[in-house]
């Protein structure tokens, strides 16, 4: 009897112990952090945010949809392999992230010499014309885009990275382009499709879309007719503005002047 008693002490507290005991943390969700964009033949590092923090987990499994573009090691580290688009993929005990990466080669050397006559510049990397002077490449209108110099290893280019919206300023020393017809760029971008470009001046500012550009990583020309900008004011030309038209990225200038 006292042995029957003892089992039954036993198997009640071995019950309440087991009711006691904390249920396992799983993981409820997997966020791959890190740079969207890696150059060829370099290196940037993904990372795995797992929530909630602190829980333990047995699988990390990181994918590339195509290894032939971009790879991806066991710990995050994706390397470019040639210019386009690849997905990583992220799995940890059955949570799933992707994040899309693109490849690109940036530049090697500024944009062919131009020919033009008779232009005002804003800059041009071979100093074929004198740029004028008081310009912000990089004035702080509340954006999220940046422009920024860009050494190609042969020549200063100015780099925009497209997301929202971006200036250019050179208020304190407004141009009178009367006499010009067209504002000229030299562009190169993997990236960007188009993007809607702004005079600005004295009393407002007018708008035309840039068309179709070229995103084959080369060098190519773009001339925007400024007639395309209604009761534009050219003796007070003091700012430009680039805005993203549902295509962002990255993509280089050079040879922007008006003629």
């Amino acid at each position: 009897m006292k042995k029957l008693r003892a089992l039954l002490i036993i198997l009640v507290l071995s019950m309440f112990t087991a009711c006691l005991k904390p249920e396992t943390t799983k993981i409820e969700g997997v966020t791959i952090n890190g740079d969207s964009l890696v150059k060829v033949g370099e290196t940037i590092n993904l990372s795995a945010v797992v929530e909630p923090t602190g829980v333990s987990y047995d699988s990390v499994v990181w994918k590339s949809s195509d290894p032939t573009v971009a790879t991806v090691s066991n710990k995050g580290v994706v390397k470019g392999i040639k210019r386009g688009e690849a997905v990583i993929t992220l799995s940890v005990d059955g949570k799933v992230d992707t994040k899309s990466i693109s490849v690109v080669i940036p530049p090697s050397a500024g944009a062919q010499i131009p020919t033009d006559t008779n232009v005002i510049s804003l800059y041009n990397s071979s100093n074929t014309y004198p740029d004028i002077t008081g310009v912000d490449w990089n004035p702080y209108w509340g954006q999220d885009s940046s422009l920024e110099d860009y050494d190609t290893g042969n020549g200063i280019v100015k780099k925009l990275n497209l997301i929202n919206y971006q200036g250019v300023d050179f208020n304190s020393n407004r141009q009178n382009i009367t006499g010009t017809t067209t504002i000229h760029f030299s562009y190169y971008t993997n990236q960007v499709t188009n993007f809607d470009f702004y005079p600005i001046w004295e009393s407002g500012e007018g708008k035309v879309s840039s068309g179709d550009l070229t995103a084959d990583g080369q060098w190519h020309d773009l001339e925007i007719d400024l007639s395309q900008v209604s009761e534009i004011d050219l003796t007070t030309i003091r700012q430009l503005k680039f805005e993203a038209n549902g295509s962002t990225g990255i993509i280089y200038f050079d040879n922007i002047y008006f003629k």
